[in-house]
C-alpha cells in the first residue's frame, strides 16, 4: 500500500509548503470537476485524504509503518474515513459548491474591493485588539503601584493574546481562500473554512 508522500509524489519529511503545492497541483488534474472520470475520482479520493493526513500529522509512510509494525492497531481515523469513495465524493462536492458559491460572491467585481477591505480590516482590528490587551492588562498593576500582580496579569494575557491572534490568523486563511488563487481545496481544508466538526458528521 503506498504512504502518503508517495500518493503525493513528494520525499518524506517534506514541508508543508510542499505538501501544498503538491496537492494543489495534483487536485487540479484530478478534481471531478476538471476530470469527471472514474479513475480521477478515485485518485482525488487518494491524494485528498494523504493529504489531510500529513498536514494534521497523521503520517503514513514506510519508515512509520516499519516502527508501528509490532504494536496493536489503533482506530485514529476520523468518521469521514469510513464513508464509500461515492458518499466522500459527494460530501466534498457539496462542500466545494458552497465554498466556489461564496468565493463567487466576495469576488463579485462590484463588491471585491470592498469585500477584501472589509475582511483584512477586520484581521488588523483584532490583531490591534490582541496588543491592547496585553498593554492594557499588565499596566494596571504599574499604575497602581502594586507589580507584584504582574506575576498573574502576565500569563493570563498572554492567554487572551494568544487566543485572539490565532483567531486572527484563522480569519486571515478564510480571507486568503475566499481571495487567492487556489480554488481546489481538501475536505478537511473545507470543514474547517465552514467551521464543521467532522466528528459531528454523520454522513
Amino acid at each position: 500500500m503506498a504512504d502518503h508522500y508517495s500518493i503525493l509524489g513528494i520525499n518524506p519529511g517534506a514541508s508543508k509548503d510542499e505538501i501544498r503545492k503538491a496537492y494543489r497541483k495534483l487536485a487540479f488534474q484530478f478534481h471531478p470537476d476538471k476530470n469527471p472520470s472514474p479513475a480521477a475520482k478515485h485518485k482525488f479520493i487518494e491524494i485528498t485524504e494523504a493529504y489531510d493526513a500529513l498536514m494534521s500529522g497523521k503520517v503514513k509512510g514506510k519508515s512509520n509503518a516499519k516502527k508501528n509494525s509490532s504494536a496493536p492497531a489503533q482506530n485514529t481515523m476520523r468518521p469521514a474515513s469510513q464513508r464509500s469513495p461515492e458518499t466522500k465524493l459527494n460530501y466534498h462536492a457539496g462542500l466545494h459548491k458552497k465554498f466556489m458559491d461564496l468565493r463567487a460572491k466576495y469576488n463579485h467585481p462590484k463588491f471585491i474591493d470592498q469585500k477584501k477591505r472589509e475582511l483584512y480590516s477586520s484581521v488588523k482590528r483584532m490583531i490591534n485588539i490582541a496588543i491592547a490587551i496585553g498593554i492594557g492588562v499588565n499596566i494596571v498593576p504599574i499604575i497602581i503601584l502594586r507589580p507584584v500582580l504582574l506575576g498573574f496579569t502576565i500569563p493570563i494575557s498572554a492567554a487572551l493574546v494568544y487566543r485572539q491572534y490565532l483567531y486572527a490568523q484563522r480569519k486571515k486563511a478564510k480571507a486568503d481562500m475566499l481571495f487567492g488563487p487556489d480554488i481546489y481545496y481538501s475536505t478537511e481544508e473545507l470543514e474547517e473554512f465552514f467551521d464543521i466538526d467532522p466528528e459531528a458528521e454523520q454522513h
